[in-house]
């Protein structure tokens, strides 16, 4: 659904358009053109994506072009104040795990610099096409060092770990620390809005196997924290075991979303708009017009 302009000899695709209302520049959001008696799109400016609810399930292309689905969780700083403002962004959470790993090699100190990070911070450049991946945002996000394994002391704010993709924490997913195995379960961050407090299954959470967090269990170098495919908490996960990688990345707010191939930075779900907390019908197809049942991906 792209738009060209002429300039200099050359097709430019336009990326916005406005309109003159009271001597102001307003934008278009989408433009309609009359075809035969019916009026067919032939613009869509896109919706920000801070204007989804929470829940919403959004579709990225890898570079080979398949649609990946991720799932709104927060939008802003988290609580509790272990963020900075590098975190002030739509964070989407893989909604199906996306591989399988263990975590040989020897005892573990960290998150940081072990194979589930090394894992996410390749994964951009083989998983998400690069208009999408060109737009992730570095989070600061709270941990602990490695000089820290002993004492659980997190690391927060500025000194935060740099990543544009991550793990979840087992906090952030909406397990209090005293949850964790002998309470040996660090600070991690807080709650993201989407979840609840609950160690039960919930669907919020539910996936096709086991996953891995980015919390490790303190005064062991055997165990990370991970979750059953239903959704409730297994607590620590051994590190021979291999488990499923649940990415999370963070987008600005104003990130466009829309249906339209040209303009588009992620695509919709079509049958998981939620609205009102709630999920809702896609949107109904008038006439034949199936193709707007499914909107166009990158």
């Amino acid at each position: 659904m792209a738009i060209y302009t002429g300039i200099g000899g050359s097709a430019k695709s336009v990326s916005k358009i406005y309109t003159g209302v009271g001597g102001t520049a307003r934008p278009v959001h989408k433009g309609y053109i009359g075809v035969d008696g019916v009026a067919k799109k032939f613009y869509d400016g896109g919706n920000p994506i801070s204007s989804f609810a929470l829940g919403t399930e959004f579709g990225i292309a890898d570079p080979s072009g398949k649609t990946c689905w991720y799932t709104l969780v927060h939008k802003g700083v988290p609580g509790g104040g272990l963020y900075d403002s590098t975190a002030n962004g739509a964070w989407l959470w893989r909604s199906s795990i996306a591989a399988s790993t263990s975590i040989s090699g020897g005892y573990i100190y960290g998150y940081e610099g072990y194979a589930l990070d090394n894992w996410c911070v390749n994964y951009p450049g083989g998983n998400i096409t690069p208009s999408v991946a060109n737009r992730l945002m570095t989070v600061h996000l709270p941990y602990v060092k490695q000089a820290d394994y002993d004492s659980a002391n997190v690391s927060s704010g500025a000194n935060g770990l740099s990543r544009k993709c991550f793990l979840l924490s087992a906090v952030e997913m909406g397990i209090y620390t005293w949850q964790g195995i002998d309470g040996l379960m660090a600070q991690e961050g807080a709650k993201l809005d989407y979840f609840d407090y609950t160690t039960a299954a919930t669907d919020k959470r539910k996936a096709g196997d086991e996953y891995w967090t980015r919390s490790k269990r303190t005064h062991n170098g055997n165990y990370m924290y991970a979750f059953y495919a239903d959704g409730s908490f297994c607590g620590a996960g051994y590190r021979e075991d291999s488990h499923g990688l649940r990415p999370c990345i963070v987008l600005p707010l104003n990130t466009l979303v829309s249906s339209s191939r040209s303009l588009t930075i992620l695509t919709e779900h079509p049958e998981r708009r939620v609205q009102n907390g709630r999920n809702s019908d896609p949107p109904r197809v008038h006439g034949t017009d199936r193709d707007r049942r499914h909107p166009g991906r990158l």
